[in-house]
């Protein structure tokens, strides 16, 4: 595998799997586990638990566990802030503002319903644009950073989910992917962010004892 990755002039970076760089496999098989059972449950109760975001939420979790977008806190969070903040800002700019007109935003892009007859065409374009930017500020404010979920504010920001109940089922499929992240990264022996401040912290403590 080593061998490989030389001819093609590129080497996962030695802090993958404590420089082991066939963790490389192990992060990609957990993607794919973590993924297949989202999807599965989707599928099995019919619910839109699978969404874009998610791809790169289990990028963050697998690929950099111990970077600050990958905490549990942050990425469940920020997602629920981004879907709730997505869901607001279509519901007020695009259907209130645009005369109850409930479109998916996309729709309009692709086939130009309701240019003919709606002169509030640009509050769609307003609604994503408003979205991502209350979303970035939302997280940057409360510390809670997780990129993938700007991705989820637009989800809802377009119009493709357009109901308050959704913001429940997105957030049923984040801490699916989360709980997948937990158990997948122990198992390849990664710890949590948290557990090992803990324990830097606990170590740091019982030297300044000794001493």
């Amino acid at each position: 595998m080593k061998n490989i990755f030389q001819k093609i002039h590129w080497v996962p970076p030695r802090k993958w799997g404590h420089g082991q760089r066939w963790m490389l496999i192990i992060d990609a098989l957990n993607a794919l586990l973590s993924m297949a059972i989202v999807g599965g449950l989707a599928l099995v109760f019919r619910e839109p638990m699978l969404f874009p975001s998610l791809g790169a939420t289990a990028y963050v979790l697998f690929a950099h566990p111990h970077e600050h977008q990958g905490q549990f806190k942050n990425t469940f969070f920020s997602h629920l802030m981004a879907a709730f903040i997505g869901w607001a800002t279509f519901y007020l700019v695009a259907i209130k503002m645009g005369g109850d007109h409930q479109v998916n935003v996309l729709d309009i892009f692709q086939t130009g319903t309701l240019q003919s007859q709606m002169d509030g065409i640009w509050l769609y374009v307003a609604s994503p644009a408003i979205a991502t930017g209350l979303t970035l500020a939302a997280m940057v404010a409360t510390h809670t950073e997780h990129s993938p979920a700007a991705s989820t504010t637009l989800v809802f920001a377009l119009g493709i989910f357009q109901h308050a109940w959704q913001i429940g089922i997105v957030m049923v499929g984040v801490t699916i992917l989360l709980i997948c992240g937990a158990v997948l990264n122990r198992l390849a022996g990664f710890e949590p962010e948290s557990i090992k401040h803990n324990k830097e912290a606990r170590i740091k403590g019982d030297h300044s004892n000794k001493t």
